[in-house]
């Protein structure tokens, strides 16, 4: 049996990658639908896979998709925050700095009874389909320190806030 292939981390600046997949992200949430992304004049350096961060966009993105079939927006917005005590305790970070991506689309939203399924392997909404989407996205975060918490609202859209521990910068 073959191995399998070693991911790679390393330091980059999150908003320069998510930039430079924009094009992508505007093919796969089709001609209908709307990529925003804001605050862009900040340097974000995190941790992980460059490769990993394309799928978890690629896969919210690609839902966004399926829950906008009329058209809507899809955005990406970063600020930074500084995680107390208290704060860190709530969403299981590391004190200290942090970038907080915000993952928004104005499609259909989830019912509460799906929202609480929504990192299961395996759970789909879609019949004949599987859903790994999200569940690759919280295995992902997760392995890079981080963490996500998805919040839904039926008829007004859904909002993933995925948080990253900022890194030092040695970058320009």
């Amino acid at each position: 049996m073959a191995n399998a292939p070693e991911i790679i981390s390393e330091d980059f600046d999150l908003r320069d990658a998510i930039l430079a997949h924009a094009k992508a992200l505007r093919t796969i949430l089709g001609s209908n639908n709307e990529l925003v992304i804001q605050n862009t004049s900040e340097k974000y350096p995190v941790r992980m896979s460059i490769i990993q961060l394309e799928q978890v966009l690629s896969a919210l993105a690609s839902n966004a998709h399926d829950a906008m079939p009329d058209g809507g927006t899809f955005s990406i917005h970063f600020e930074t925050l500084t995680m107390d005590e208290d704060k860190a305790k709530r969403v299981t970070l590391w004190k200290g700095p942090h970038v907080l991506m915000t993952v928004q689309d104005t499609g259909v939203g989830m019912s509460e009874a799906v929202l609480k399924n929504v990192f299961e392997p395996f759970f789909t909404t879609k019949p004949g389909r599987t859903g790994l989407g999200t569940a690759s996205v919280y295995g992902i975060i997760k392995c890079s320190a981080g963490e996500i918490v998805c919040s839904s609202v039926v008829g007004a859209g859904t909002e993933f806030k995925i948080y990253f521990p900022l890194r030092p910068w040695a970058g320009s």
